[in-house]
């Protein structure tokens, strides 16, 4: 599950930098909408018929709370100017914190600690480049943990 938010993320940040980029539109943000979608999808295929633990019931809405509250910040986004990135940044870095002390995994509760630290790069820098800093968190909060737990599970 981690792997596929952590890819689906980095995918669109970049798709979204580049269309940026390229047109200046900032209806591309849009884009991101496409994250949950295809998360959501490709993790109740796979895990369709397979049974869960009780630690991975409890990460899952752990997950969905979190999630939660991006969905509800992105809203307020468009009624009240804060640095939503950086919202977005520090609650996700939270989660990977949170699940790698459940898990008791020393390096996926640390890599969450520098997804949190990309809060500072995302409230420092503005503009179409902070969609590689996000890409860059969720390198470090989804992608390599996920990894890193999967390696873990499959040992």
């Amino acid at each position: 599950d981690l792997l596929t938010w952590g890819y689906t993320t980095v995918f669109f940040s970049l798709a979204v930098y580049v269309c940026l980029k390229l047109t200046e539109n900032s209806h591309f943000y849009l884009l991101y909408l496409g994250v949950p979608i295809i998360a959501n999808t490709i993790v109740a295929i796979y895990n369709k018929n397979k049974p869960k633990t009780e630690t991975e019931r409890l990460i899952n809405k752990i997950w969905a709370l979190f999630g939660m509250i991006v969905v509800l910040s992105c809203i307020g986004r468009y009624f009240y100017e804060f640095p939503l990135f950086a919202l977005i940044a520090l609650l996700m870095g939270l989660e990977t914190v949170i699940t790698g002390m459940i898990i008791r995994h020393k390096i996926v509760t640390t890599l969450g600690f520098f997804g949190i630290l990309g809060t500072v790069l995302l409230v420092v820098i503005s503009g179409y480049e902070q969609n590689l800093v996000i890409l860059s968190v969720f390198f470090f909060i989804a992608v390599i943990p996920g990894h890193i737990i999967n390696r873990k599970s499959t040992n």
